[in-house]
C-alpha cells in the first residue's frame, strides 16, 4: 500500500529555501558546517553516501528518506508485535503509513523520520531493557545521543528519560547509568570533534541557538533580532501555528493536534477510542508522557516551528494509542473501526494526491531554456532547486549575469526566489505543472473552490535592451 501511495505522486527533493536543499548542499560540501543543518550527520552523512554511491539525482536524493521509513515501520511493528500483540502491531503500523505527514516525508531529505527512528528505537530498547539488562540500555542511550544529533528537539527525549527516572519507572534507578553511558559514547566524540575543528566546545549548542537569526517566512517579522530560542515568550507568540485553529499561541499546537489534516485523525481517533473502550494500555501514561514531552521542548523550550513536521515522536505515541482502541473495539464496533480507517486513508489520498508534483521541475525549465540563447543566471536557491536537474541543463545555469535568469516558485506558497535580478526584465516565459490534481477538479466540479491550484511554475526573464547596453 505505501508503495502504491508514494507512486501517485511522490514529493521528492526541491530544494531551494527548504531544509532538503540545505541539507544537500551540507552533504555536497562536507566538513564541519556553520548552520544547524549541516552539523545533522544522521541526515547529512546518509545523503553523502547515497550520492557517492548513485550520483545526484531525484531518485537518489529519495533513497535516505526511503530507508529510514522502511526502518520506523520494520521496528516498530517488530517491538509491537512483542510488546502487544500482532494485531496492535498491524493496526499500529497502519495507523503510520496512513498518517499524511509521514508519508510526506517519505521520499524528502529531512529529520523528521529519522528523528521519529530513533526515539522510537530509543524508547522500545528502554522497555525491553526495564528489567535492568545493560545491552538495551546502552542502545537506549546511544540511539537518544542520535536523536539529540539528529536536531535539537531530540531533548524531549532526555527530559522524558529523566522523568521516569525520578518516578522510578522502568528498570531500577542505578540501571539509568547505562543509558547516561550509551548517550555520552555518541555524544562526546561528536563534541571533541566539532571543538577539535572549531576551538568551541559548545559549538554545537551555540549554532544550534543561532538557527533564529536564519530568515524564515514561518515567523512573523522574517527574522527575530535579539530573541533568545531558550524560553521566549516573544519568539514562541511569533511562529505561524500548526493548524487552522488560533486562539492563543501558547494552547493552539495542543488543538491543532486534533484538528490538523495532516496528523490530526491518529489524535482524535484516539482519544476517542480510548475513551469508548475505557481500557487503558500498558505503557499508556509514558506514552501520553512523550506526547507531552514532544510538544513542550518544541513549542515552549526550544521555542521553535510549531508545525506536524516537529512532532513525530507524538505521531508515533498516538499511532499506537490509536490501535490499541481499535483492536479492542473491533469485535464489539468492527463497522465504527472499519470506517474510521476508511476516513483516515481518504484523507490520506487526498493529501497526497494536491501535494505539488516536484518531479516536473526539471521538464519545465528544459523548456524554459528553449526560449533562452545563452546562458541563464539563476540565484542560490533556485540553482538549489535544480540541483538534480540533467547535465544538459546544469551548462546553461550561470550565478553570474547574463541577458536571461530564471526563476521556480509555487503558487501561494514562497519556495524558491520568484523575483529576477535586481535591474531591467521583461517576462519572455513562463509555465506551470500540467498535473490537476482529481481532488481539486472535483472540487471545481461542485464549486467549492476557486482559486487556482498552487502549481509548480517556472519563469524565464530577458534583460530589456537599454539594461543590457547599460553593463
Amino acid at each position: 500500500m505505501a508503495a502504491l501511495l508514494l507512486t501517485l505522486n511522490p514529493l521528492g527533493y526541491f530544494g531551494g529555501h527548504w531544509d532538503d536543499g540545505r541539507y544537500l548542499e551540507a552533504a555536497l560540501r562536507g566538513g564541519i558546517g556553520t548552520d544547524h543543518w549541516a552539523l545533522r550527520w544522521p541526515v547529512v552523512a546518509p545523503t553523502g553516501i547515497m550520492i557517492r554511491l548513485f550520483g545526484l539525482s531525484r531518485g537518489s536524493l529519495m533513497f535516505p528518506g526511503l530507508i529510514t521509513f522502511a526502518a520506523v515501520v520494520t521496528v516498530n511493528f517488530w517491538a509491537i508485535r512483542q510488546a502487544f500483540g500482532v494485531a496492535v502491531a498491524v493496526a499500529a503500523c497502519a495507523a503510520l503509513l496512513s498518517t499524511p505527514e509521514i508519508m510526506r516525508a517519505a521520499t524528502r531529505l529531512t529529520a523528521d523520520l529519522p528523528e521519529l527512528l530513533f526515539w522510537s528505537s530509543s524508547l522500545w530498547a528502554w522497555w525491553f531493557g526495564r528489567g535492568g539488562s545493560a545491552r538495551w540500555l546502552i542502545a537506549a542511550g546511544m540511539l537518544a545521543g542520535c536523536a539529540w544529533a539528529t536536531r535539537e528537539t531530540g531533548l524531549a527525549l532526555l527530559l522524558l528519560f529523566a522523568l521516569v527516572f525520578i518516578a522510578g519507572a522502568g528498570p531500577p534507578r542505578r540501571s539509568y547509568g547505562w543509558i547516561a553511558a550509551g548517550f555520552l559514547a555518541v555524544w562526546l566524540p561528536e563534541q571533541l570533534a566539532l571543538y577539535v575543528a572549531t576551538g568551541d566546545p559548545l559549538y554545537r549548542i551555540h549554532v544550534d541557538l543561532r538557527h533564529i537569526e536564519i530568515p524564515s517566512n514561518d515567523l512573523a517579522g522574517g527574522t527575530a533580532p535579539g530573541a533568545s530560542a531558550p524560553l521566549s515568550g516573544d519568539l514562541m507568540r511569533r511562529w505561524s501555528g500548526a493548524g487552522p485553529i488560533r486562539l492563543n499561541w501558547a494552547v493552539d499546537p495542543w488543538l491543532n493536534l486534533f484538528a490538523n489534516v495532516a496528523y490530526g485523525l491518529d489524535f482524535l481517533l484516539a482519544a476517542l477510542g480510548l475513551a469508548w473502550a475505557r481500557r487503558w494500555p500498558r505503557a499508556g501514561f509514558l506514552l501520553l508522557a512523550l506526547i507531552a514531552a514532544n510538544l513542550v521542548t518544541v513549542v515552549y523550550i526550544v521555542a521553535t516551528d510549531a508545525k506536524p513536521r516537529m512532532f513525530m515522536p507524538a505521531m508515533g505515541a498516538a499511532c499506537l494509542l490509536c490501535a490499541v482502541a481499535a483492536v479492542w473495539l473491533w469485535p464489539r464496533a468492527r463497522g465504527l473501526v472499519a470506517s474510521a480507517a476508511a476516513l483516515k486513508l481518504a484523507v490520506l489520498l487526498v493529501m497526497l494526491d494536491v501535494a505539488t508534483s516536484y518531479a516536473e521541475l526539471a521538464p519545465l525549465t528544459r523548456t524554459a531554456l528553449r526560449h533562452a540563447a545563452g546562458p541563464v543566471a539563476v540565484d542560490r536557491w533556485t540553482a538549489s532547486s535544480l540541483h538534480v536537474a540533467d547535465a544538459a541543463t546544469q551548462t546553461r545555469l550561470t550565478p553570474m549575469r547574463a541577458p536571461f535568469a530564471l526563476t521556480v516558485g509555487k503558487l501561494a506558497d514562497y519556495t524558491g526566489t520568484d523575483a529576477p535580478p535586481p535591474g531591467a526584465w521583461q517576462t519572455a516565459w513562463r509555465g506551470h505543472s500540467a498535473r490537476l490534481p482529481l481532488t481539486y477538479r472535483a472540487a471545481r466540479a461542485l464549486g467549492l473552490v476557486r482559486a487556482p491550484y498552487p502549481a509548480l511554475y517556472v519563469t524565464l526573464y530577458r534583460a530589456r535592451p537599454a539594461a543590457i547596453l547599460a553593463r
